[in-house]
């Protein structure tokens, strides 16, 4: 009796697991994870189109035909001479990833994309020609990166909330403060203000931020005091022309390339959790031993100074590069 009961179940076990493994390959689609580069070909088959490509193209408008490709998840229409957005994604309500960088686009009304946008995370307009970004932005709740840079950008309007957003790049623009946006995403762990105007930064409000990047900016002040930033790049800012404040101890990585540094500044001696530090392309003339009571650092990064003298490595701990 228990034999016959166990030998059931060996069968009865074989049968669900042939159901469920055919069940799972009758779902599954190989094109799930090949790219079309082609519209035309594309076309053919255009339900089981998940990504496409279609950058580098000579395209002037986005082709009215990707609104056929209904189960879209990832497009990438770069490097083209594209200069507005219309309508035409409206269909698209499985798209995740848009890459639009290097066109000519001036402005975007995001109410075009209509709801179906609402799955849209991944946004990258870098390298166009905008110079503002309204509120309709909101329209795409579930962003979480979304890449601005390269553009001409002086304002993002102080009414745009994106809760999800975790990435935010707003490097080579010409934005004079921290936009409001920035400040109000609750989940911002990444900020890349790189390369514009501002002289400012006090902002000390972020509660998820872990990575800021401030080079390039004609910084006169800064107050750091963000409790979790993790990495700081100050690359290419006049420590000769700011006013110095503490850095967050949290921090792990740091970066002051170009910065007319003379000597380590002191305050690095107190970032316990320090890890890598890089202080390349200064006119600094010799490391002082103090260094080696960062106790976690492993790597220093110095080329481009006017060290005076071989550096004894056997002061150090790290690997000095």
């Amino acid at each position: 009796m228990y034999k016959f009961f166990y030998k059931f179940i060996s069968l009865l076990a074989i049968i669900i697991f042939g159901l469920t493994s055919n069940g799972l390959s009758a779902q599954y689609d190989v094109n799930t994870n090949k790219w079309f580069t082609n519209l035309q070909d594309a076309l053919g088959e255009a339900d089981r189109v998940y990504k496409l490509d279609l950058s580098g193209q000579g395209l002037t408008e986005i082709p009215s035909e990707i609104s056929s490709f209904t189960n879209l998840v990832e497009l990438r229409i770069g490097d083209n001479l594209i200069s507005s957005i219309g309508t035409e994604l409206s269909e698209n309500s499985r798209l995740e990833y848009l890459d639009l960088s290097g066109n000519l686009i001036k402005s975007i009304d995001f109410n075009n994309l209509s709801e179906n946008a609402l799955n849209l995370k991944y946004l990258v307009l870098r390298e166009n020609s905008l110079t503002e970004i309204d509120a309709s932005i909101n329209k795409l709740k579930f962003l979480s990166h979304l890449d601005l840079g390269g553009n001409f950008i002086k304002n993002l309007d102080d009414e745009i909330l994106l809760r999800f957003l975790k990435v935010l790049i707003l490097d080579n623009n010409n934005l004079a403060d921290v936009p409001p946006m920035a400040i109000n995403a609750p989940k911002l762990t990444t900020l890349n203000l790189n390369a514009n105007n501002i002289e400012i930064f006090d902002v000390r409000v972020f509660p998820s931020l872990t990575a800021l990047d401030l080079g390039d900016n004609p910084l006169k002040k800064y107050n750091i005091t963000i409790s979790k930033l993790e990495k700081l790049i100050l690359d290419w800012v006049d420590f000769n022309e700011l006013e110095l404040y503490p850095i967050p101890l949290t921090m792990e990585i740091l970066s002051l390339e170009h910065c007319n540094l003379t000597a380590v500044p002191a305050f690095i001696y107190d970032l316990y959790q320090l890890e890598e530090l890089s202080i390349m392309h200064n006119e600094i003339v010799s490391l002082d031993p103090q260094l080696s009571e960062c106790k976690k650092l492993k790597l220093l990064w110095v080329k481009g100074n006017k060290l005076d003298e071989e550096i004894d490595v056997s002061k150090f701990s790290f690997d000095i590069k």
